[in-house]
């Protein structure tokens, strides 16, 4: 007699939030912001952009002082509060622009969960690396995603900044693979 054997899978839990700093102000209960930031473009693009602006430029003083430089594996931690709702800011290097790809895209997002692993930061909020320069479309960003964070329990829960028309992408291909996951289940 075969016994079929039910798994329960923990699947990383998303929400998406438009990319402005007055949306990122409101979103509650995260522990830390993660950004990316090339190597090759200055002043700095996307959510890194935003929060550098936010924090009057103290990142831009830091890689102009040499202190990091955006190389992949790299990352740089800074205070948020006052100026920002986060305690801890991260900034993660994804190399140069002209370099990124989907093995680029996968090995910058496997850094950044290493780094929320080593800090136990489960529910936090980020801009998915190469979105903000569309270097991969947004459906692929979410799948990708979802295979690293596999079943770990590590990571809860994630306010992913982009475009509303991008996280509507990214939350239809969330519920498609869900729905997959349920009929295999």
């Amino acid at each position: 007699m075969s016994k079929r054997i039910r798994r329960h899978q923990a699947m990383l839990e998303f929400s998406f939030v438009y990319s402005s700093l007055s949306a990122i102000d409101e979103v509650q209960h995260t522990e830390l912001l993660v950004c990316t930031y090339w190597q090759d473009i200055r002043p700095m693009t996307g959510l890194a952009g935003l929060i550098d602006w936010r924090l009057n430029g103290e990142v831009s003083r830091l890689l102009r002082a040499g202190f990091a430089v955006g190389e992949t594996t790299e990352a740089l931690l800074v205070p948020g509060r006052p100026r920002a709702p986060f305690e801890k800011i991260i900034f993660v290097g994804a190399g140069e622009r002209p370099a990124f790809n989907e093995q680029r895209y996968r090995a910058t997002l496997a850094d950044v969960m290493r780094v929320l692993e080593k800090l136990k930061a489960s529910t936090v909020t980020l801009e998915l690396p190469g979105r903000a320069d569309t270097r991969i479309e947004p459906e692929n960003a979410i799948a990708v995603a979802l295979e690293l964070a596999g079943e770990s329990k590590a990571h809860a829960h994630w306010y992913v900044v982009d475009t509303p028309e991008a996280g509507q992408r990214m939350a239809t291909e969330v519920e498609q693979r869900r729905k997959f996951q349920r009929r295999i289940l």
